[in-house]
Formats: C-alpha cells, sequence, structure tokens
C-alpha cells in the first residue's frame, strides 16, 4: 500500500479529534453563521483517499475535474463545486502556499452583500486528494453569467457611451463604495474580471474575484498606474481605492473606443508612452469621446494621485456636479534631452527605466557629469539633483567602485532618485515596499535566488527609498520606516528563526508556514503546527530535525514570549537542550489550545530521546527515565513527556547525588594515590611499619608495667590496713 494511503488511513482514526483541534478562521461569511459543523471546515478531510471530490465541511463538494475557465488567472485553480444543502451552484478557487490569499481582507468582504460583488460563501483548508497535498479554498456563489470579454490586453469594443454609464460604470461604482467602506481596494479591475450577470445579454454586472492571490498579482501592466506597473507581479503590495479608479478609467476607457491605438506596442512601449505622453493621452489616442464620459475619464486617469478623482467624485459628478480640476504636482520636463546607453530621454521616470536595465554602463555616465549638467540645466529642480547627489554618496560609502555590485546598487538608488515613486530595482527584482513580502514569499517556495533581496533590505535600499518619497507618497510612511529598521536587524542575524525566514511572517502575520517539512500542508496557525508534524512523524522520510529554520521563524512570530523563552535551547549545540526546547514548545502548544493526543510525535520524540536521559548521571534512574516515557509515549501527551525529562526535582536529586558520588570518589582517588606513591619506595615501607610497630608495642608494654606497678602499690596499701 501506498505510504501516503497509510497515512490517511491512520489519520481516518482519529478524524473527530482533528476535527475539534482545528477551528476555522471565517468571520462573517457561511463558516461562522453556519454553527460548529461548518466551522470545522477549516480542518482539511483526509479520509476520500480515492474520491474525485474535494470536500470542504460536509456541505460543500469541490470538483477538480471540471475546471471553470472562465476565472482562470495564472495562478490558482477554479473549479465548479456545489452546496449539498441548498444544491446551489458555485465556484472555488484552490490557493496553495506560494501566493497568499488576502486574508485580512475575508472578514470584512464576507458581510458585504452587493450585488455587484461575487458572494463568498465559504473557505478553508482541504485536501487534493489527486495532488496529495492541502489548498485553502475560497468559494463564492457562482450567478455571475460570463464575462464582458475574454482577451482585454488591448480591446475595443465601441460601446455607446450612454449604455456604458448606466450600465456598467454606474453598478460597479457602487460596488467600488461598498469595499472602500469595508476599507477593501479591489486590486483586479479589468473586463474579463466583470460579469455581465448571464451567458450573454447584460443582466446585472458583478465585479470578479479579488481574494485569492495577493492584491494586483492578477492584474496586467496597462490597468497599473505607472508606478504599479513597473514592479514585478508579486512586487506591488496592497493597491488604494485610487489604483481601483484608474484602472476603472481604463476599462471604461477600452469599451468605449472604437479602435486600438496600441496594437503591435509592447508593454514597455506601452508604460513609456504614459510616462510621456500621460495616460488619458496614450489609451484614448486620437478617438472622439464626448459628453460626460470625458470629464470622468480625465478625473480618473490622472497620472498623479493627487489630481485623481476619488469616490466622493464620481458620485457628486453622477449627480450632475460639475468638477474642477484637482492641483496636483508638476511632471518634470527637461527642456533639452540627455543620452544613455545610446537613447535620449526627456523625462527623468524614463530614464529611471533604462538606468535599472543596464547597471554596468551607469557608473562611466555618472563620472561623466552629463547627468548633472543635464538637470541643472535642462530640468532646474534642486531637490532631483540633490536626491541624484546623495543617491551617489551613498553607494560609494557602501561598496568599492571597484565592486562586482557596485554598478547594480549605483543604478537601483539612481533610480529610485529619478523616479521616487517607482519602484527599487535591483538586480532583476522590481519591488515596491508594501510588496516585499509577496516578493520574498514568491522567491522561497519558487526556491529562487534570494540575495539580491537580502541585500536590498541589508542595504536599506527601503529606508533610502522612504526618504526620497517624503512629501511626495499618499500613503503614510512613517510606519514604513520602523518596520524595515526592524527588517534590517532580521535579516543580518544568522540565528535560526530569524534571517529573510523572519521577515516574511513579520510582514505578513496571514503567510502559512513555508517550512519544506509542510510542503504537502497548508499550516496556518501553531496548532496546525503540531497536528501537521503528527502527520510527518508517520513518514519514512521524515527529517532528522523537527523545527528548521521556517518553522522557528513562523513560531517566533506567532508565539513570540514562549519561543523567546526556548530559542536557545533549541538552538544550543548539546543535542539534549535542543529535543527539551523542542518538546517544551510543542507541548505548551498541545496543551493551550486542548489538541489531541499526539502519539506519533511522541513516538518521533522517542526515537531521538536518548541523549535526553542519558545525560542522567544514575545509570537505574536513566533506566527508570526511559521506562516512563516508554509509557506515556503511547498516550500521545506531549506535556506528560516533557515532564518527565525536564523535572527539576529529579534532576536536583541526580545531581545532588553525582556531587556527592564525586566527592567520594575524590577522596578514594586521594588515598590510592597515597598508597601508590607508598609502594614506590619498598626499603622504607619496612622501616616505617616496624617503627610504627616498635611504637604499639612499647606502648602496650608501658601500660602493662604501669597497670602492674599500680596493683603492687594498692595490695601494699591494703596489708597496712589502710
Amino acid at each position: 500500500m501506498a505510504e501516503d494511503e497509510k497515512q490517511q488511513q491512520d489519520i481516518k482514526k482519529e478524524p473527530e479529534q482533528a476535527g475539534k483541534a482545528k477551528a476555522s478562521d471565517g468571520a462573517g461569511d457561511q463558516e461562522e453563521r453556519a454553527g460548529d459543523e461548518v466551522k470545522k471546515s477549516d480542518k482539511p478531510d483526509h479520509t476520500t483517499l480515492n474520491s474525485k471530490v474535494i470536500h470542504l465541511g460536509k456541505k460543500i463538494e469541490i470538483y477538480p475535474d471540471k475546471p471553470v475557465t472562465k476565472f482562470n488567472n495564472g495562478y490558482v485553480q477554479c473549479f465548479e463545486a456545489k452546496d449539498l444543502s441548498s444544491g446551489e451552484l458555485l465556484v472555488a478557487f484552490l490557493c496553495d502556499r506560494t501566493y497568499t490569499p488576502r486574508f485580512s481582507k475575508m472578514s470584512q468582504y464576507a458581510v458585504l452583500s452587493s450585488k455587484n460583488l461575487m458572494m463568498l460563501r465559504s473557505r478553508g483548508a482541504v485536501y487534493h486528494p489527486q495532488e496529495k497535498r492541502e489548498f485553502y479554498a475560497i468559494v463564492y456563489k457562482d450567478d455571475v453569467g460570463a464575462p464582458l470579454v475574454e482577451d482585454d490586453t488591448n480591446c475595443a469594443l465601441g460601446l455607446k457611451a450612454d449604455m456604458v454609464q448606466k450600465q456598467i460604470l454606474v453598478p460597479l461604482v457602487d460596488a467600488l463604495k461598498d469595499l472602500r467602506n469595508k476599507d477593501i481596494a479591489h486590486g483586479s479591475i479589468r473586463p474579463s474580471n466583470i460579469f455581465r450577470g448571464s451567458p450573454k445579454e447584460i443582466t446585472n454586472i458583478v465585479l470578479g474575484e479579488c481574494l485569492a492571490t495577493p492584491c494586483g498579482l492578477t492584474q496586467k501592466a496597462i490597468y497599473e498606474p505607472v508606478e504599479r506597473a513597473l514592479a514585478q507581479p508579486s512586487g506591488k503590495g496592497e493597491a488604494s481605492l485610487q489604483d481601483d479608479l484608474y484602472a476603472l478609467g481604463i476599462t471604461i476607457s477600452m469599451l468605449l473606443r472604437t479602435t486600438n491605438s496600441l496594437k503591435g506596442m509592447t508593454p514597455d512601449d506601452i508604460l513609456e508612452k504614459k510616462i510621456e505622453a500621460g495616460t488619458f493621452a496614450t489609451i484614448i489616442g486620437q478617438e472622439r469621446i464626448t459628453g460626460p464620459l470625458l470629464d470622468f475619464l480625465r478625473g480618473v486617469l490622472a497620472d498623479d494621485p493627487l489630481q485623481r478623482w476619488d469616490v466622493d467624485d464620481i458620485l457628486a459628478w453622477l449627480d450632475g456636479s460639475r468638477l474642477t480640476p484637482k492641483q496636483g504636482g508638476v511632471k518634470r520636463k527637461a527642456s533639452r534631452q540627455v543620452t544613455f546607453n545610446n537613447k535620449k530621454f526627456t523625462y527623468p521616470e524614463s530614464l529611471a527605466v533604462e538606468v535599472a536595465k543596464h547597471p554596468n554602463l551607469v557608473s562611466d555616465f555618472v563620472e561623466s557629469g552629463d547627468l548633472n549638467q543635464w538637470i541643472e540645466r535642462a530640468i532646474d529642480d534642486r531637490d532631483l539633483l540633490d536626491a541624484v547627489n546623495e543617491s551617489i554618496r551613498s553607494v560609494k560609502k557602501m561598496t568599492q567602485s571597484t565592486s562586482p555590485s557596485y554598478g547594480a546598487k549605483l543604478a537601483c538608488r539612481l533610480s529610485i532618485a529619478l523616479h521616487p515613486q517607482g519602484p527599487i530595482r535591483y538586480k532583476g527584482l522590481s519591488i515596491l515596499p508594501r510588496g516585499l513580502s509577496a516578493s520574498l514569499i514568491e522567491a522561497f517556495t519558487l526556491e529562487q535566488d534570494i540575495a539580491a533581496l537580502n541585500e536590498i533590505i541589508s542595504n536599506d535600499t527601503f529606508l533610502f527609498w522612504i526618504t526620497c518619497n517624503k512629501g511626495l507618497s499618499v500613503i503614510d510612511l512613517t510606519p514604513l520606516m520602523a518596520q524595515f529598521e526592524a527588517l534590517r536587524g532580521f535579516a543580518q542575524t544568522a540565528l535560526p528563526g530569524y534571517g529573510l525566514e523572519h521577515c516574511i511572517y513579520y510582514l505578513n502575520g496571514d503567510v502559512p508556514c513555508l517550512s519544506p517539512t509542510f510542503a504537502k500542508y497548508y499550516v496556518r496557525s501553531p496548532e496546525d503546527v503540531v497536528l501537521a508534524l503528527e502527520r510527518v512523524s508517520r513518514r519514512k522520510d521524515r527529517p532528522e530535525r523537527m523545527f528548521d529554520r521556517h518553522i522557528l521563524a513562523y513560531l517566533l512570530n506567532k508565539e513570540r514570549n514562549l519561543l523567546e523563552n526556548s530559542l536557545i535551547d533549541i538552538n544550543a549545540n548539546e543535542m539534549w537542550r535542543r529535543i527539551i526546547g523542542t518538546l517544551k514548545v510543542l507541548s505548551v502548544i498541545q496543551r493551550q489550545n486542548s489538541l489531541p493526543q499526539t502519539p506519533g510525535l511522541c513516538n518521533w520524540f522517542m526515537d531521538i530521546m536518548r541523549p535526553v536521559y542519558e545525560r542522567f548521571h544514575d545509570r537505574e534512574y536513566r533506566l527508570k527515565i526511559r521506562d516512563k516515557l516508554d509509557k506515556e509515549t503511547k498516550n500521545g501527551d506531549l506535556e506528560k513527556l516533557y515532564r518527565i525529562v525536564d523535572d527539576p526535582d529529579n534532576i536536583q536529586h541526580d545531581t545532588k547525588n553525582f556531587k556527592d558520588a564525586m566527592r567520594e570518589y575524590r577522596e578514594l582517588e586521594k588515598e590510592r594515590i597515597t598508597l601508590e606513591h607508598t609502594l614506590t619506595q619498598p626499603e622504607k615501607v619496612g622501616t616505617e611499619r616496624g617503627m610504627e610497630v616498635a611504637v604499639l608495642v612499647s606502648l602496650a608494654m608501658s601500660i602493662l608495667f604501669i597497670l602492674g606497678y599500680a596493683s603492687v602499690v594498692l595490695g601494699s596499701y591494703q596489708d597496712l590496713g589502710f
């Protein structure tokens, strides 16, 4: 029988206990409202080994042989699902560990009742029998119909403005207003993720899914503002409502325009045109759009976030108000061009893109003086010049110009100075500060090179970005400053429990544990760690150590006090200390969360427990300890094992007896050395012994003489009548 099947059969014997151990994380959706039965749906069902059905609790079935292509985004799997109690058709998004769903937004989303948003029905960890691993399932009601378009890369539908405004724009604005009230940015607004409510006709506009992946991961670059479009998909971070409105403007533009002026252009070409000509001119082109929608598009497609309309502006516009343009920053444009890499540039933002792509050319470009001269004479921006000079000084301070990494570091900081709101671009990475978490997770799970990420954090690159963005960013940078100062300390600490692994869980508390040990499991809590290790304990290929760097970092963020008190033992050189430290942590988690028995884990500990009981000095006590451990192992109680091996009274008693024995041993050893020394001089032994005997004989004779003399004297006195 296959090992995986044997594991699942073992688990099947205790489904009720395991079900009680793992509660749902839901709040507001069906998991909470349906009572205890559905709350257990966060515990994957591993008992249907040969089934073609995935179970989420007892009421929802997911059919992995029936994919739903209309929701396909390239990052998560989508399958048909069904509510067994009502017969309602559902769609399930299965998320693996590579891209963390937006758990922090699910509770707020679940309570929304907008007809223009997909209705969240349930969620929880599930077991996929065919892939033999766990996923996190997010299940929605599937009554949204077909998408507006299948391919929305550069579509041009030529729809009538009145119809677009009434049937599409107004419902989408209502949906965004509801999301805003719950502090949720959608992050995936585009024609292919907007549904018409029926297979063909537009009966009800519904905004598609937005929780299954990190914000902006699935969004195409053309629908993003320039700064987010320049970042890699995983490096965008949380979107804002302003970003959603920008995407809404692009979407409406594509529905209205009759020709695609961007046909044949690459994404990089489109970005460059957006930077130089502005989004409105780039997307609309020569298209003749008249009427009220023209004002709307100008308002939401403003490249400066400070000028861009918000939801209240749109609502006022829909009510008939005529809005005046908002005041924003002035875009910097040089009066003459500068040449870099045989290309000419007018805008610092365009130059920043090219500088980041060719770090090997940057040093010569800077040393030539062309850059400073261009900024001074053609742009006349003192703040920009100071930022550029500071970027150069800071790199020279941290790195020798002959270092292989000098060009990359200089290109990185120079691109930040030229385009502060843009992403950090370094050695192929392109990350906005709030996108670091998803980028780290992606790098670890896909086994990509993490050295560049480590350098970005350790070299204070994010702090430099924040410094350059003071007064420019629409987000509050103060929390980011403190956050990245802490990250630097974590990244520079090599101790297990810290490093980049710690940075992941510090940045995002919703990330599942990414330990290779849990490759088949979706571990989202310390309780899950214990239950997953219980299953791992039954595998023949289980690791040598229970805690690796990821598990330690994960628990250190989740159970900080417990781990900080045990980390010294867990990382100790002595094997017995590592075992006891690990046992202490797991036993406390098991006890505090009333977890079921873990006989597999107890057996695993027994297999490695020898250094622990052999640290006791008394051989009989060692056997006694081992017998106690053998007996308690069958009960599966980790705390009892810990009490046996770390009982202070037993340790004190063993230590006292050992000290007494050592003292006695030292006295005997001293006597042995004296005797051995005496035996090395045999000629003196007889003399010394003879003298000792003579003394004793003389003493005895003297005593006898005195006693005899005393007897005679006493007899004489008696004869005289005394």
